[in-house]
């Protein structure tokens, strides 16, 4: 046998049997489709933290219950300080910061037979917001059964089409509802909070509490009731995400700085709840953990370096891991994705003359995925996965991790801590309560909740999306 031949012989036998080390991909080797997009998708999915210049209005609630919050007198020892003045004073300042359009400020209040909102310059506002002859009847009983008019407000803002386009909303009140004016699936409060997220836009709730020295005239059962110190008010805004977001990181720069978290307490409902999603282009590679059993790169490809390669032993190789922080990933303050579930999608490299060399093969037993709150933790490959697929090859994986639900614990839940419902009513005012309770707050905080959901869950709205990514691997024997 000539050398020639023998040379020939040994070139082919080395394709048989090393032709993972033998030859790299080639560069004109076309991925699949679905690998392309993930690429694109990753260069467009560029996170927009744009603030649009809305158009600002702030409607302030004023019953006469509200009059402790700005009536200030040196026997109230509460460590809790007058945060609602606090907000009242740099609400103004805030706004203007953030948007270039004048602001509107309105006043409200109502009840069963009567409901008033009047709207008032920037200097009428400044007059009246911490003065606190404008929050007092003055011996007037019918004014002492004001309501919040809370439901009254919410037609009208829904009316006027204020959930639509670069429209910013601000509404402080002490939320104090009675069952009647939450109302049912039809009511004003649940159309409002429909139509913020019709229109994808975002509802911050941020609840803080405020030394408290007056009566509260509205609590079911009870004509008037005085031994608060403390009380929780809230600030709802309505708006682009970036708004509800950049608001409160204002609010919390000036007037909250000094208050303890405990103390204040903040959600965004909102239909857009990634905020930094992670993609194939982004993805960090020190998230990867692997011991001496897996190698990084695979031989002969260099190229494409939007790939993250490793080298692994099919019969000794286990597993990598790796852990995603959802708190990374979803907007701040947000209700956690939960449910989710990975799908991935494997192809063998088998080079053609048509440069079509990826062939999809059925397998989809790669990985195994868990959460433990916002931690996220990846299991992939391992000896007993690794088994089911053939060695000296290379793979090539696109990982998508879809969540399926949105999940709160009502009793983990900040709201829940600060709740009253009509069945304790009694137990709490006889007790003398002074850091007193919000009445029927978990019912406005799973209106809210059951919408996100809802519009979360629409048949026709595209699956979350908060993870995917690409591998490649080389598999030894």
């Amino acid at each position: 046998m000539d050398m020639n031949r023998i040379l020939n012989l040994f070139t082919i036998f080395c394709f048989i049997i090393f032709p993972l080390n033998a030859f790299g991909i080639n560069k004109n080797c076309q991925f699949p489709d679905i690998i392309d997009e993930s690429l694109i998708s990753s260069q467009s999915n560029s996170t927009i933290l744009d603030i649009p210049n809305s158009k600002p209005r702030v409607y302030y609630n004023y019953p006469e219950s509200n009059l402790g919050f700005v009536n200030e007198k040196l026997e109230n020892t509460s460590n809790v300080d007058y945060n609602y003045k606090k907000v009242s004073t740099w609400i103004d300042t805030i706004l203007s910061e953030m948007f270039s359009q004048e602001i509107e400020y309105s006043f409200f209040r109502g009840s069963d037979f009567d409901y008033q909102l009047s709207s008032h310059t920037y200097a009428e506002f400044k007059n009246y917001v911490n003065n606190p002859d404008w929050y007092s009847c003055k011996g007037n009983i019918e004014c002492q059964k004001y309501k919040t008019g809370l439901s009254d407000l919410a037609f009208d803002i829904t009316n006027q089409k204020f959930t639509e386009g670069d429209n910013f909303n601000v509404i402080v009140t002490d939320l104090f509802i009675d069952e009647q004016e939450i109302g049912a699936n039809n009511s004003s409060i649940q159309k409002l909070f429909e139509s913020t997220f019709k229109e994808n836009k975002s509802i911050g709730v941020y609840g803080i509490k405020s030394k408290f020295n007056g009566n509260m005239y509205n609590i079911p059962g009870t004509q008037v009731y005085d031994k608060a110190t403390t009380r929780p008010f809230f600030i709802i805004t309505i708006g682009s995400k970036t708004s509800v977001l950049k608001f409160k990181e204002l609010i919390d720069r000036d007037a909250l700085k000094d208050v303890k978290s405990k103390d204040k307490h903040f959600t965004i409902f909102t239909s857009d709840l990634i905020l930094s999603p992670v993609n194939t282009l982004n993805i960090n590679k020190d998230l990867f953990d692997f011991n001496n059993s897996v190698r990084e790169g695979i031989d002969d490809w260099s190229s494409n370096d939007e790939f993250i390669k490793y080298t692994l032993s099919r019969r000794d190789s286990d597993p990598i891991n790796v852990n995603f922080n959802l708190s990374e990933i979803q907007l701040p303050n947000t209700i956690l994705l939960q449910n989710l579930t990975i799908e991935p999608t494997i192809w063998k490299y088998k080079e053609k003359s048509n440069n079509v060399c990826w062939i999809e093969i059925k397998n989809n037993d790669l990985v195994d995925i868990s959460q433990n709150n916002e931690t996220i933790s990846l299991s992939i490959f391992g000896k007993s996965k690794l088994k089911k697929i053939k060695p000296k090859e290379i793979y090539l994986i696109n990982f998508k991790i879809f969540a399926n639900d949105l999940g709160v614990t009502e009793q983990d839940f900040w709201m829940s801590d600060w709740n009253l419902d009509d069945s304790d009513i009694n137990k709490v005012t006889t007790s003398g309560e002074q850091d007193f309770p919000v009445l029927n707050l978990l019912k406005i905080m799973r209106k809210l909740d059951d919408i996100q959901t809802d519009e979360f869950k629409r048949p026709n709205r595209p699956k979350s999306l908060p993870i995917e990514f690409n591998l490649a691997i080389g598999l030894d024997k």
